[in-house]
């Protein structure tokens, strides 16, 4: 009977310590992009220390335009270009950092703007307006940019291609798209082969195929099957709808996994509300427990499904910043919809998400 309980208890004590071992590690990086909670040297001192201390990797993350004839040039960038992009390496340090690059206005339908921290004669930048993605100018030029980015950055893992499976694409501007990701991604990898290339699809609601079904055509342009997830903003009613993660299609992400399953999966950017949202004619109820329930419900996909990248959009709730955008007369409300998805509220108190992000945080990545 000793013997029979002294085995027992082997075992028990055995598949305990395996199950520790197993819950040590993660196969995937976790980052952010370091998106302030004020625009102040303080606001950016937390963002980037937050970083430092709770991610392996920094998401720098371009969405202003694009300076299309100084990249086609050679030219050096804008001066207000050239110093955020100072001023980000230094700040990043010697972390890992994924690029991420949209080539896309945040319609995501149409071809990114001229920077606008460039004074440029109107007709170049009309020339440039006009250009479809097919025209070899406009390939080069972003294969430039791309390109000088990488080298700032030292990137080895490269989204060229954000938010890329919108579902307003007719058929024939979505073939041009292909065409032109297809001409950068080639050129990348041959002269990269090495590096990671990805483009991002949108994972929205099920019920509209267009963003699944754009997302396959476009495939073939990524090394991984790389998503844009921010469920809260679909899931349950619009009006005064729960945004509880429970409510979330238990095979959304699995329709994108399984475009290409011979490629890795990764999460570019995510999310979640932990305060209620009221924007348009959007209302949704959320906290943080619902908040927590996601997060917990990501890190567990990920792991499950042996993932490589998770980018949570930000470390702390920005309401200083919307503030200022407002004093400075920008009315477009559309930053609203990610404000209060920190890991701290307003007041820079932890949420209960943050608990669960540092201690995923101190498994080893392998």
């Amino acid at each position: 009977m000793k013997h029979y309980i002294l085995g027992v208890l082997i075992v028990l004590v055995f598949g305990a310590c395996q199950k520790q071992e197993v819950n040590t590690t993660r196969t995937f990086y976790m980052g952010m992009t370091p998106w302030p909670p004020d625009f102040s040297e303080r606001g950016k001192t937390l963002a980037y220390d937050f970083i430092d201390n709770h991610c392996d990797i920094i998401s720098q993350h371009f969405d202003e335009g694009i300076p299309w004839q100084e990249m086609l040039e050679g030219k050096p960038f804008p001066e207000k270009f050239g110093k955020d992009i100072k001023e980000r390496v230094t700040r990043s340090k010697d972390k890992k950092v994924f690029l991420s690059c949209a080539v896309l206005n945040i319609d995501r339908v149409t071809k990114a703007r001229y920077y606008d921290g460039v004074k440029k004669d109107q007709a170049i930048i009309n020339t440039w307006k006009t250009r479809k993605f097919t025209d070899t100018n406009v390939i080069n030029a972003y294969y430039n940019f791309i390109e000088r980015l990488m080298t700032e950055f030292n990137s080895e893992i490269v989204n060229f291609g954000v938010e890329s499976n919108h579902k307003d694409w007719d058929s024939i501007s979505l073939m041009e798209y292909k065409y032109f990701l297809h001409q950068v991604y080639n050129k990348l990898k041959a002269n990269y082969p090495n590096r990671t290339f990805i483009i991002s699809f949108m994972a929205v609601d099920e019920k509209e195929k267009e963003w699944l079904s754009h997302a396959k055509i476009l495939e073939p342009c990524t090394d991984w099957i790389c998503l844009s997830a921010y469920p809260y903003t679909y899931i349950g009613s619009p009006v005064d709808g729960s945004s509880d993660p429970k409510l979330l299609s238990k095979t959304l992400f699995d329709d994108y996994k399984n475009i290409n399953i011979q490629k890795p999966l990764a999460f570019g950017e995510t999310g979640f509300i932990a305060q209620d949202l009221s924007i348009y004619k959007i209302k949704k109820v959320a906290n943080q427990q619902m908040q927590d329930d996601y997060m917990k419900y990501i890190l567990e996909y990920c792991q499950t499904n042996n993932a490589k990248l998770l980018i949570w959009f930000c470390a702390y709730d920005y309401n200083a910043a919307i503030n200022t955008f407002s004093a400075i007369g920008y009315t477009d409300v559309l930053p609203q919809l990610w404000q209060d998805i920190g890991l701290y509220d307003e007041n820079l108190q932890p949420r209960m998400s943050c608990k669960r992000w540092v201690r995923w945080h101190g498994k080893i990545k392998n």
